[in-house]
């Protein structure tokens, strides 16, 4: 089977976006049975379905043409981008163009592809599209850095605990929440690291108001963006992974703190809401009062074993590795394949 991804051009696939095209591309690829070609345009003349990824694009109209005039079937993975707080940026622009442009591609495909529940249930009130699948993005890595390496790398001392902030630097993430929950909190030996980056101006006010606040909050310290093996060292040697956002259609970055054993603590405005139940995932709601709570709680009462990583590493790698997920996506593709024939 050859599939043709149309992808949406390389500024807007920084982070996650760029790793949940690719890897689910080389996890397809992996067994040989799949091809898979990647262009931001056009669809390849050999292509058996098509696989649009991310909305807003004017650029995919002439593909999204191409598949209706030659019948080729197509599925769309939106990525979030109709997520109610995205859609709500900037939405005088985006309901319109939903209206009368993306919603009826989306209805003109043979599914939608979406990532977890929570994207399913808020996709479905918007669209009022039914042909919906639930496929989970994975992870295929397999990190041989080890927890000691890691803080030996980076100088630690045994006593120090590292509550890590990894993702882009975005009002919809909720880093100034965390920075304003920290304050006054008992941090003791523990600091704050924050790797990634964004708007210059809301970077720029959230350390202009760190360095006002400095005295009532821990040691923060700024990493920029680290991409590929190079983030590795950072979520491996944390002690806490804390994700205060206020909309994410999965998490990688969640998903990528598990899978070296690091406990996280995120909102109820994930889909690992649905995992609260599972030892090192916290969740809480994404307000300066609960965060303080959870944060001050971990300060004061933080004991995470060896073991308890391994088996946090575990249970991410037995539920979201690409060796078991990548069949759920040969089988979607391939109904899609059969009905249209």
């Amino acid at each position: 089977m050859h599939l043709s991804f149309v992808i949406p051009p390389e500024p807007l696939r920084i982070g996650g976006l760029d790793k949940a095209i690719f890897t689910l591309k080389d996890a397809l690829e992996s067994d040989g049975s799949m091809r898979v070609t990647c262009d931001e345009r056009q669809i390849h003349p050999k292509a058996d379905i098509a696989h649009f990824h991310g909305l807003w694009m004017p650029q995919h109209l002439r593909a999204y043409h191409h598949c209706q005039r030659h019948a080729i079937p197509y599925v769309v993975s939106p990525h979030g981008m109709l997520e109610p707080w995205a859609f709500r940026s900037k939405q005088w622009k985006k309901r319109p163009y939903l209206r009368w442009v993306d919603a009826p591609n989306l209805r003109g495909s043979q599914s939608i592809f979406v990532t977890s529940p929570i994207e399913k249930r808020n996709m479905r009130a918007l669209t009022q599209c039914e042909q919906i699948a639930e496929l989970p993005l994975g992870m295929a890595d397999q990190i041989g850095l080890h927890r000691d390496e890691a803080r030996d790398h980076f100088g630690l001392e045994e006593d120090d605990r590292i509550l890590l902030y990894l993702s882009r630097i975005d009002p919809k993430k909720g880093l100034d929440l965390l920075i304003e929950a920290l304050e006054d909190t008992p941090y003791g030996r523990w600091q704050l690291w924050i790797v990634g980056d964004g708007p210059a101006k809301w970077v720029d006010d959230l350390k202009a108001y760190a360095a006002a606040k400095r005295r009532r909050l821990p040691p923060i310290h700024w990493f920029g963006a680290q991409w590929d093996d190079a983030k590795w060292p950072y979520l491996a040697a944390a002690d806490l992974f804390c994700l205060p956002t206020h909309s994410e259609n999965f998490g990688l970055a969640v998903l990528e703190s598990l899978w070296v054993g690091t406990p996280v603590l995120t909102t109820p405005q994930t889909p690992w809401a649905d995992h609260a139940q599972i030892p090192g995932i916290t969740i809480g709601e994404n307000d300066v009062g609960t965060l303080k709570t959870s944060l001050t709680n971990a300060f004061t009462d933080h004991r995470w074993s060896s073991e308890q990583r391994q088996q946090l590493q575990s249970w991410s790698q037995q539920h979201y590795h690409w060796n078991q997920l990548r069949q759920r996506y040969h089988q979607a593709y391939e109904t899609i394949l059969r009905s249209a024939k």
